[in-house]
């Protein structure tokens, strides 16, 4: 979705779905930070231009992703923050 800065149907679904099929994850960072979002996004079957903005901010958020314009609760009022996540620097595992 980031990648060509566009976020359709199908792909806004399969986000969804993923995240309602993982819900043991519910109540952790990132999990409770899109789901709702998303759920609402979609609850009435389509994404117009405004909603697309939102969630792609909220996508860029949650990846560490600076954007031009806020999304409607930044990661710092929500007390959480990708400082330090290992997606640069995984660990090394010592098999």
């Amino acid at each position: 979705m980031l990648a060509d800065g566009a976020v359709v149907q199908p792909e806004a679904k399969f986000l969804l779905d993923w995240l309602e099929r993982n819900r043991e994850c519910s109540g952790t960072w990132p999990h409770n930070f899109l789901y709702e979002r998303i759920a609402r996004i979609l609850a009435d079957g389509r994404i117009t231009a405004e909603e697309e903005k939102e969630l792609l901010d909220t996508i860029a958020k949650v990846a560490g992703v600076p954007t031009d314009e806020p999304a409607s609760e930044p990661l710092e009022s929500s007390g959480m923050s990708t400082a330090g996540l290992p997606y640069d620097d995984p660990r090394q595992s010592n098999s």
